[in-house]
């Protein structure tokens, strides 16, 4: 492995164990600020299409931000698996159209799924395992999210993690592919990428 490689392991390991030391009653708190300041964003309240995603059991709580949106009539996608590293966004019309994807993550499921192209989309919310200050994510190491923000190149960037997500620039670990957002929204505040 080469050191940035290993380098991204151990801050891997170490922002999940943060995240995952967080109580189910303080992550819940912590998920309402962060999706009172996410929905009051006005690159969420001007866009037409989004991107969200479901979370996993320890992450910033997205399903009242996904009903929400749907509330404000926005066209709300999810992301679907569709290969090794490769992921295309799927319409969410009705939470009634949900079926268990990969790594059992809710999506569409298949007879309702229409695919939205990267080009039409206005905004990302981007998941990440952390977030540099500079705004430069650190996923799971799959590579979904790096590939896709490139084809969906015009559409804002918005993270929403804890707080304890976040880590100094100095020292965080990226590669040349490692994508980065416009903003990170935590609990405490949101982070404008320059």
């Amino acid at each position: 492995m080469t050191a940035i490689a290993d380098g991204k392991k151990l801050l891997r390991k170490e922002a999940l164990r943060r995240r995952r030391s967080i109580p189910d009653g303080l992550r819940r708190e912590k998920s309402m600020l962060i999706a009172k300041r996410l929905l009051a964003d006005e690159r969420i309240l001007s866009a037409g299409t989004v991107l969200g995603f479901f979370s996993l059991k320890d992450e910033v709580e997205m399903e009242d931000i996904l009903r929400r949106l749907l509330e404000l009539g926005k066209r709300v996608a999810l992301p679907l698996v569709t290969g090794l590293g490769r992921m295309e966004a799927v319409e969410l019309k009705s939470f009634a159209d949900l079926a268990p994807g990969d790594f059992n993550i809710p999506t569409v499921r298949e007879a309702a799924r229409e695919i939205i192209p990267p080009e039409e989309l206005d905004c990302v919310i981007v998941p990440a395992v952390a977030f540099s200050d500079e705004g430069y994510r650190l996923g799971m190491g799959g590579g979904f999210y790096d590939r896709y923000l490139v084809r969906a190149g015009n559409a804002s960037r918005l993270a929403a993690v804890f707080g304890c997500q976040i880590f100094p620039a100095a020292g965080f670990p990226r590669e040349e592919h490692d994508q980065q957002v416009n903003a990170v929204f935590t609990e405490n505040d949101t982070l404008e990428i320059k």
